[in-house]
């Protein structure tokens, strides 16, 4: 049975997380943010479930998707 990659390499990840946190440091990224991502990344995941917008802005597709705000009717006066 293969181990999975997140085990065999935990330093390895942690540096892709660390770079990335410094690469997007002017977005709402954390660090921990960023070590889901290069997991994500690690396991060739390309979809994760969340609320944060970081995810989408990195390429992943968020579920459950954003509900569309229903446009609101002119009041009349």
């Amino acid at each position: 049975m293969r181990r999975s990659t997140v085990d065999e390499g935990p330093v390895r990840l942690s540096e892709r997380a660390r770079h990335l946190f410094f690469q997007h440091r002017d977005e709402d990224l954390s660090f921990t943010d960023c070590t889901s991502v290069a997991i994500l990344r690690e396991l060739r995941l390309t979809q994760v479930i969340t609320t944060d917008r970081p995810f989408r802005q990195m390429g992943f597709t968020v579920l459950p998707a954003p509900r569309q705000r229903p446009s609101r009717k002119p009041r009349r006066v």
